[in-house]
């Protein structure tokens, strides 16, 4: 393909995106405008139409799922485009924007934030079947009810039959502890052991998939209000919207008592994500273990 064309496009597509962008802005102000609607369905489908010209399968993909995302309010009886949609499809704008000037500076449009952003795109679409407001499930909830019943640990094999019921969050908390009294020993693989006070710290080094298969875990541990907890996920390749929804819940428990290592110069992406999700400036974030653990410890 010419560097001239894909030049072209890029230059067009950024016009049609500052257009998106204030079609949006106008839809946020009138929910019920069916003319802003289809003006941004119009310009999304041009910027959509141009991108499978040059070929760019994932930007058309994505676009094409905002397309649906927009056909689905049309479709419904007011075609009132809810503040949860508009958020969405700002994510949307801003994904464009992101992967046009990864083009520009001669990278391609394979990025690893962009399946769980689409994963979002029909999500927000199925949202609409719900009445307007529904609380949706957590990921603690939606986890705590799919996850099979956990292997009993010999404190709660030994606990009498007349022993009061726990509640699931304590008692995934109480297992996270159980090392010893206030959460002083070991917990999980990397942890190291408490302070004068008895705080633990956890630190785990993550690799594909394990984020989502040990949320309950995280969540529980922090939310026993004692230890601190460090996810490094520099070694991932992947990161799937139930990861980035975890991710969340960890930072809204308690942004003071977690923190992340993430190199941001060698996972970009991953980086985009968060701040797609406006979590920059609310995760404590650490190119390296030691730097995460000085400024969790202080």
């Amino acid at each position: 393909m010419a560097s001239e064309l894909m030049e072209e496009f890029i230059f067009d597509a950024r016009d049609h995106l500052t257009t998106a962008s204030t079609q949006l802005l106008s839809l946020e102000k009138n929910p019920e405008s069916l003319a802003d609607l289809n003006a941004l369905m119009g310009t999304l489908h041009t910027i959509k139409g141009n991108s499978g010209f040059v070929n760019l399968k994932n930007l058309y993909g994505m676009l094409h799922g905002a397309e649906n995302l927009l056909q689905t309010v049309r479709d419904t009886p007011d075609h009132v485009c809810p503040p949860t949609i508009v958020n969405q499809l700002f994510q949307v704008l801003d994904a464009v924007e992101a992967i046009l000037s990864r083009l520009e500076s001669g990278e391609d449009e394979d990025v690893d934030w962009l399946p769980a952003l689409n994963q979002a795109i029909a999500e927000a679409e199925a949202s609409l079947g719900q009445p307007f407001g529904e609380p949706q499930p957590s990921v603690a909830e939606t986890a705590a009810a799919t996850a099979p019943d956990p292997p009993q640990t010999a404190a709660a094999q030994a606990e009498p039959e007349s022993a009061e019921p726990v509640a699931p969050a304590a008692e995934a908390a109480a297992a996270a502890t159980a090392g010893g009294p206030q959460g002083s020993g070991p917990i999980g693989s990397g942890a190291t052991g408490g302070g004068p006070t008895g705080d633990g710290t956890l630190v785990e080094v993550l690799g594909d998939g394990k984020l989502a298969e040990e949320g309950q875990k995280y969540l529980a541990f922090l939310g026993n209000g004692r230890g601190r907890l460090i996810l490094d996920v520099n070694s991932l390749t992947s990161l799937g919207f139930d990861e980035i929804r975890l991710i969340r819940e960890l930072v809204i428990m308690d942004d003071a008592r977690f923190a992340l290592v993430l190199d941001r110069e060698k996972q970009p992406d991953f980086w985009r994500v968060l701040v797609l999700w406006s979590l920059e400036n609310k995760i404590r974030a650490f190119p390296d273990l030691a730097s995460a653990q000085a400024e969790l410890g202080a």
